[in-house]
């Protein structure tokens, strides 16, 4: 994913209809955005509070969504991981450590440590 980062990849994900898009975690670095499948990379810190990333995925098949496990709640981007805001789905309080998603039926998949596994949905933004 490029030879301009000094931390340890932990994540990276691509988009599933495009596999220029992608978005990586650095660990120590932070989350990064990739349209020319890696060559290049922009920071995708906006919104995000942290940068313990426990797990991202694309939550839809377009490549829109974004989702993001963090120490500190789920986090989800409606622009491809530029930015990000964050999801209330009842785990705010939940260390998160996994994360999956079926883009198909709406549906998020978390994992946490000590707290179970949780299933959640979302809705699509507004136009």
């Amino acid at each position: 994913i490029g030879s301009n980062f000094t931390g340890i990849g932990l994540d990276v994900t691509v988009n599933p209809t495009d596999s220029e898009h992608v978005v990586a975690h650095i660990k120590g670095e932070g989350l990064f955005v990739s349209s020319d499948a890696g060559k290049n990379w922009t920071p995708a810190i906006p919104g995000l509070p942290s940068r313990i990333i426990r797990g991202i995925t694309f939550l839809d098949m377009e490549g829109d969504r974004v989702g993001v496990a963090t120490t500190e709640g789920f986090y989800a981007s409606d622009n491809g991981g530029a930015s990000f805001s964050k999801q209330s789905m009842g785990l705010d309080t939940l260390f998160l450590r996994t994360l999956t998603a079926d883009p198909d039926n709406n549906r998020v998949l978390v994992g946490t440590v000590g707290g179970g596994a949780y299933e959640g949905q979302w809705s699509e933004p507004d136009p």
